[in-house]
Parts: C-alpha cells; structure tokens; sequence
C-alpha cells in the first residue's frame, strides 16, 4: 500500500528520514531515525510509514518532526 503524499512530504524534510536505498520507486521502505529499537545488541529502525501511521509514535501530525539542518550559503553574499 502506497501511503500519502501529504505524510510523505513531511518526512522528507525530516533530519530523522532515511530514504530507500533503492529509488524513489520503494519509499515504502523507508526508514524513521527517530524511532529504533535495539534486538539483540543491534539497532532496529522503524519504517516511516509506520511511524506515520501510529499516533502514539509521530502520527499523522508529525509531532517527531524536525527539519533538516541545511548548511548551504548563498554564494552572493560576502563574509
């Protein structure tokens, strides 16, 4: 099941998402950073859409989210 396009957008910009290592084409498989869980001494992180699809986790109001942290200078501006 493919899940919204509206709760994916907001993953995206999200600094805990991890994209499919595949392509676009699998973002189903997509991972949440935020949320993992250790299973036998190793990390297990969580798919986003779960994530999304959970209210006590982030929910559909992504209260998890936090932005990326982008570290792109102008080129115009002079330091």
């Amino acid at each position: 099941m493919r899940w919204s396009l509206l709760l994916f957008h907001s993953c995206l910009n999200c600094k805990y998402f991890k994209p499919s290592p595949y392509d676009d084409k699998y973002n189903d498989l997509a991972l949440c950073h935020k949320h993992v869980r250790i299973l036998e001494g190793r990390p297990y992180f969580e798919k986003a859409e779960r994530m999304r699809q959970r209210d006590d986790k982030c929910g559909k109001e992504a209260k998890d989210f936090e932005p990326l942290e982008t570290s792109i200078k102008n080129s115009f501006c002079k330091n």
